[in-house]
């Protein structure tokens, strides 16, 4: 199972009004496009082998997941693994969407991330 962990609000409602216990959308907005980085579980094996018991974890994600926000396809410029179980995607979330609430999603190798995740843009 694929599982979107930390999700939080964009730039002018973080950290305020995260959901209790979620740390972990960040928004930096430029003219095009905005980079969000988020956090999940579940994706399987990486570039790098896992060592069990390794208090550090390291490798990328090859092909990199699909995501999307908004039902847009999302640029995935970094996928990989940062700590035991911990994976981080930098996501280039299109410009285009609407300020607001949007769904954001992950697809990998079939299986998808639970439906209804928020990330909320703020132009």
């Amino acid at each position: 199972m694929l599982l979107f962990t930390l999700l939080a609000a964009g730039p002018a409602a973080w950290p305020q009004s995260a959901p209790a216990g979620l740390s972990g959308i960040y928004i930096y907005t430029n003219d095009d496009s905005e980079i969000a980085t988020a956090t999940a579980n579940g994706f399987g094996p990486t570039s790098v082998p896992v060592v069990s018991g390794s208090e550090t974890q390291s490798g990328m994600l090859s092909p990199a997941p699909l995501i999307q926000t908004g039902g847009a396809a999302a640029q995935v410029p970094f996928a990989g693994l940062v700590a035991p179980g911990e994976f981080q995607f930098n996501v280039v979330v299109p410009g285009s969407l609407a300020n607001g609430d949007q769904p954001i999603a992950a697809t990998y190798n079939g299986p998808a991330t639970q439906a209804g995740t928020p990330i909320t843009i703020q132009h």
